[in-house]
């Protein structure tokens, strides 16, 4: 693990430097698939291709504070957060203005609306999401598994004699908690074979010196269920914490915006803690700062027996419309339950539905197929 910390040192050094930065960039929500896994993918490229790739935390170092999960797990592996590089520290724009630039993408295929203009410095992406770069010239490693780490872990460039029992207790924490430690009843559904050969190859490191991914991983589960702490964080940082924008191309050539929050408690609870007044006023506020046409709140799981998401949009023509689409056609496929109206605010739809595979990854193209109908 120490030579993974004198590269950090070392990639925190070269991100002040003027010089060609090529970074690996993870998507915006800085959860622990996208920071510890932007981190090592870079770690693996600079040691294989004998180039330096600096991994780069897509936010602030103070969002990246509010993933009590994520800080967690850094701090049990003694990886300062201090040590990292934020995408705020690098000069972006200058940089690509310059032609000072180059990005692998990873955990996303698709940029923020508000990062387009990094489109053209992407060289390569690895991601597990849905392909949206038809027509994007980069060299792309696209597949469906639980983790995005266990698709680079997999990779003929991963140097395996660099995973010391550290490193690899480091990399297993995204695995374990984006499968539910490959939990069997989601295989094939929220993980595959890719995210098994990662975790064996881990495994393999850790097991004999007595590490229990079990036991980690319940440790890992009691922090992101603990909702006192969470809701204490406010309404603000939960909205924002694990936020992402997607745009979807209409008719005419136009573009729709709509954003998700995924929210670390029960929805219920977090509608009911915070106030129908409260949230409507927040959810006005981010439609406008983010140019959104419709934004969603997701919860998550409720006793793994449903779980629910809230439509907002302040024009309730459109919302009309999104909901009929949405429910006629994915009624069955994401076994709702039933669609109401939240306190009776006409601006927004409440849904809850029996199939908690779903998650924000499953929704996200549905959702972009109903918007291309409207």
């Amino acid at each position: 693990m120490q030579a993974l910390m004198d590269y950090l040192k070392e990639a925190k050094a070269r991100s002040a430097c003027p010089d060609l930065l090529k970074i690996c960039l993870g998507n915006i929500s800085t959860d622990l698939d996208s920071c510890v896994g932007s981190i090592l993918l870079a770690y693996f490229l600079t040691r294989a291709k004998g180039v330096f790739f600096v991994p780069v935390i897509n936010g602030s170092m103070a969002k990246l504070q509010t993933q009590k999960t994520l800080t967690h797990h850094f701090d049990s592996c003694q990886v300062l957060l201090e040590l990292l590089v934020y995408f705020d520290e690098i000069s972006a724009p200058e940089r690509v203005k310059s032609n000072q630039l180059e990005i692998v993408l990873y955990d996303h295929n698709e940029l923020d609306p508000a990062q387009e203009y990094l489109l053209p410095c992407i060289k390569a992406i690895y991601d597990h999401h849905i392909d949206l770069t038809k027509d994007l010239k980069a060299e792309k490693l696209i597949t469906f598994c639980g983790s995005a780490i266990s698709l680079v872990l997999t990779q003929p460039f991963v140097n395996v004699a660099l995973i010391d029992f550290d490193l690899a207790r480091f990399a297993i924490a995204p695995i374990i908690f984006d499968t539910k430690n490959l939990a069997h009843e989601l295989y094939k559904d929220r993980w595959n074979d890719i995210d098994k050969a990662a975790y064996k190859l881990l495994n393999e490191v850790l097991a004999p010196k007595g590490f229990d991914s079990s036991s980690y991983y319940e440790e890992l589960k009691k922090i992101s269920k603990d909702t006192v702490a969470i809701l204490a964080q406010g309404m603000k940082v939960l909205i924002e914490k694990d936020y992402k924008s997607y745009k979807v191309k209409i008719a005419e050539g136009k573009e729709v915006i709509f954003g998700v929050s995924l929210i670390e408690v029960k929805l219920k609870k977090f509608l009911l803690h915070f106030g129908a007044v409260s949230l409507f006023k927040e959810f006005i506020h981010i439609s406008k700062i983010k140019n959104l046409k419709y934004f969603i709140v997701l919860g998550c799981a409720r006793k793994k027996s449903f779980r629910d998401f809230l439509v907002f949009t302040e024009d309730t023509e459109y919302l009309k419309n999104w909901t009929g689409i949405f429910t006629k056609k994915y009624e069955d496929t994401i076994g709702l339950i039933h669609m109401k109206k939240f306190d009776d605010i006409p601006q927004c739809s409440y849904y809850t539905y029996s199939k908690c595979s779903f998650t924000r990854k499953k929704l996200e193209p549905l959702w972009r197929d109903v918007t291309e109908q409207i």
